[in-house]
């Protein structure tokens, strides 16, 4: 959870109640809550094979950050700040050997601990362990809405007085704060096991418990794997973050917000199986150190296939697929750089993808996605099930969605009716320019350059991107990836991306429209480049997925 959320709230008076208190994982404990501080502690843990040394980082600014939107389980990419800051907290770590990484598998997360370990000089191999463990705290319905909204309704199911114009975290979060007499422990889980119990529709939230149960599995998995000590990084999120510290009874710093891409560092003792505080809590010195020095340019993806199958004609095909059903295409809220995980149905239909490439014999010589963790999750069980595990993922931010700005998160509705409206249809609210916006586009009266022109219009962050915008990023680095892999002899490439993307970047080279206006996720498009010329052969192909799924 961002600073501006309900530590915006702490910063008007009110105290960090520091929550001291412990559960035990199993039989034997792995850990107990963190003992009196001491400035000798740090020194003095020690187990059988010498102390280990938790880096916990939250995660660089996002897109949702900057929005003031519910992020939680959805995601959205680090901002210009974010990662900025990434960077910068990782020169200020260049020097800390790290014997492992661990990250949330929420993008953001893993963007935050592959930018500041780029920067690392002291550790000559690293792989980033992803944990789902460390996720944040989902928020169920409230999920991409604005902040407010979700402390405001929290606020009346309390029975609480909520000012009228309570559209600020800090006005929504006061009267809660003062009905839990600043106690934050009791604060996140009343809002947690609130988000659980009104989410009945999706089945999505998670009650304090169940954060509180993931957590303690991701802890015990971490020291259990580094029975050696050593530095551990590990890349989380605010509020679960908040909760791990709550489970350990380490006391927050006085405003009771961690900074993104802030490190407080934890010394666990195996002997004595606690954890101490090395160090301030929420620490930004280190991000203030790396501050100082010139930003690193991010080197360019490397083609790492081992081998390489040419062609007959020396031609080029790309499978170019969306990725599969996620929650916020459920809950038909805005997702262009926003990012929200797969469904039990999105990852089931990547797979019956992988199956049915399989059974057609499918190769591939490289394969591509958007950075998004979405189109990632779906490259990687595509290649999975397969049978191209050995090849390596790359992935590019001109392969992402179109971004829609400030209405990333908000529902389907919200986004294209106002859309309608500034197009000139007639109506009196959004939700009947929503349905007459869908009427026309069904008669050819709009097509996609006109609405996100009129997103664009309408945006008021500078970050939504028009048509135009989208389908060069796209060309560009298609055309640069199909003119390296014709050199090398053609062969068959796999690229995931997004809908509006992928639509946008073949729009030159067919005339075809999908079905619906729109490309089925995990659908295939087939595009053939051969002397100097894109041919789209198959658009929407659902083929290979029906044939997964029958097998």
């Amino acid at each position: 959870m961002k600073n501006k959320m309900l530590y915006a709230a702490l910063l008007m008076g009110s105290l960090w109640v520091a929550p001291v208190f412990a559960k035990a994982i199993s039989e034997q404990p792995l850990f107990e809550p963190v003992p009196e501080a001491s400035a000798e502690t740090g020194a003095e843990a020690s187990g059988p094979s010498g102390p280990l040394t938790l880096y916990v980082v939250r995660h660089g600014q996002t897109i949702f950050n900057l929005m003031d939107r519910v992020q939680g389980v959805s995601d959205g990419i680090l901002t210009a700040k974010g990662i900025e800051g990434a960077v910068n907290m990782g020169k200020g770590l260049k020097d800390v050997p790290f014997s492992a990484v661990y990250s949330s598998d929420l993008s953001r997360a893993r963007e935050t601990a592959r930018l500041a370990l780029k920067q690392n000089q002291a550790t000559a191999q690293w792989t980033i362990q992803e944990m789902p463990e460390l996720r944040e705290v989902s928020f169920g319905i409230f999920e991409g809405d604005p902040n407010w909204v979700m402390y405001a309704a929290f606020a009346e199911d309390l029975g609480l007085t909520v000012p009228e114009d309570a559209k600020s975290i800090a006005a929504a979060a006061a009267p809660i704060l003062a009905h839990y007499d600043g106690d934050m422990k009791r604060f996140f889980e009343g809002l947690a096991d609130f988000n659980k119990r009104v989410d009945t529709e999706y089945g999505i939230a998670e009650s304090a418990e169940e954060v509180y149960d993931r957590l303690d599995r991701g802890l015990a998995a971490i020291i259990e794997e580094n029975p050696a000590g050593g530095n551990v990084m590990l890349v989380a999120h605010g509020q679960s973050i908040s909760f791990l510290f709550a489970r350990l009874g380490v006391e927050m710093p006085g405003g009771g917000g961690l900074a993104n891409s802030s490190v407080t560092k934890l010394v666990y003792d195996y002997a004595e199986k606690t954890f101490t505080v090395d160090g301030p809590v929420g620490d930004l010195s280190y991000l203030e150190a790396g501050a100082a020095e010139s930003r690193e340019a991010e080197e360019p993806p490397k083609d790492e296939t081992s081998a390489w199958t040419p062609s007959e004609d020396g031609s080029v095909t790309f499978y170019v697929t969306r990725h599969g059903k996620t929650m916020f295409n459920t809950v038909h809220r805005v997702q262009g750089w926003s990012d929200t995980p797969l469904t039990p149905a999105g990852l089931e239909v990547a797979e019956q993808l992988g199956r049915g490439l399989k059974a057609q014999g499918i190769r591939f010589n490289a394969a591509w996605s958007s950075d998004l963790g979405r189109a990632r999750e779906t490259a990687r069980l595509v290649l999975e099930t397969s049978g191209n595990t050995g090849l390596a993922l790359q992935e590019t931010s001109r392969f992402r969605e179109s971004c829609f700005g400030i209405y990333e998160g908000d529902t389907d509705e919200n986004m294209w009716g106002a859309a309608g409206i500034q197009l000139g249809l007639e109506a009196e609210t959004v939700e009947e320019a929503y349905k007459a916006l869908l009427a026309a586009m069904t008669e050819g009266q709009y097509a996609l350059p006109d609405m996100l022109g009129a997103v664009k219009a309408l945006d008021t962050t500078g970050l939504a991107e028009d048509y135009d915008t989208v389908k060069a990023r796209m060309q560009q680095q298609f055309t640069q990836l199909a003119e390296e892999y014709a050199a090398k002899g053609g062969g068959n490439i796999l690229m995931v991306a997004h809908g509006i993307s992928i639509l946008a970047m073949i729009s030159d080279w067919t005339t075809e429209q999908p079905e619906g206006g729109q490309l089925a996720n995990a659908s295939v498009t087939k595009v053939v480049y051969q002397d100097g010329t894109f041919t789209v052969t198959e658009l929407n192909n659902m083929a290979y997925v029906e044939a997964g799924a029958a097998l």
